[in-house]
């Protein structure tokens, strides 16, 4: 076991469980369309362990501490490819697509989209248009295009209003935030690992954990937010705050 998941493991001891969000990338069973991806073998794993923890699964922002949120990043066909374990086992989850992959090699089509949008389980949010890192541009017109462009696109090919954004690369500053304040978005989800939701003017910053490659005997570490002494580090990391 690494250092960090025996800091994690050890300062979840003095936390109870609490309403989390966890991310991934993509699950895959035989064909992997990025390094990033978790297979579903752990993954399945990974989702016993936290339902005997007595975890109910959302994919609307957790108001319970028992209520857990899975996400995955960028959009990638694996998770269309394990649709089927997602669907028998009634796991809501949310994926934050890069609407200019939509269609690419390795990523969801429209066609797949919509799909997993009709079975009612797919929630599908925006990851910017061209993934752009909006922490570290001063562009104001750039980070209004990246936004308004996906989350226009996806609310007329989804027929609902999408009003929620993860942000590429967890990268963000003040100037990016007051910007994206500016549209319709409600949430925005970061890196941060922990348990906290921060209020940003008319938005709410959210909280994840990544877990992709987390081994299931570190899951309760996590679930008891023992991750969030990362928090500090990657707040300096992937941010621009000024």
């Amino acid at each position: 076991m690494s250092i960090k998941y025996q800091a994690i493991n050890f300062f979840g001891k003095f936390n109870s469980l609490s309403a989390k969000v966890l991310f991934y990338h993509d699950i895959h069973k035989n064909n992997k369309y990025t390094y990033d991806s978790t297979s579903l073998e752990l993954f399945n794993q990974q989702i016993l362990k936290i339902k005997s923890l007595g975890y109910d699964f959302t994919n609307k922002l957790p108001q319970k501490s028992n209520e857990v949120l899975i996400c995955f990043d960028d959009g990638y066909k694996g998770i269309y490819e394990c649709k089927d374990y997602i669907i028998e086992n009634k796991i809501p989850v949310k994926i934050f697509l890069v609407t200019n992959k939509i269609n690419e090699p390795n990523y969801l089509s429209v066609k797949q989209i919509v799909e997993l949008n009709n079975t009612g389980l797919f929630d599908f949010e925006s990851h910017t248009h061209n993934h752009v890192d909006v922490g570290k541009t001063k562009d104001k017109n750039l980070i209004l295009s990246e936004v308004i462009e996906s989350t226009e696109f996806l609310s007329q090919l989804l027929g609902k209003n999408v009003d929620e954004l993860c942000l590429p690369h967890g990268s963000f500053s003040n100037f990016a935030l007051k910007i994206i304040c500016e549209t319709r978005i409600k949430n925005v989800f970061t890196c941060l690992p922990g348990k906290a939701v921060v209020k940003y003017r008319n938005i709410n910053l959210i909280s994840r954990s990544l877990v992709q490659n987390t081994e299931v005997e570190n899951i309760e570490g996590v679930m008891r937010s023992g991750d969030s002494f990362l928090r500090y580090y990657y707040f300096i990391k992937q941010k621009n705050f000024a």
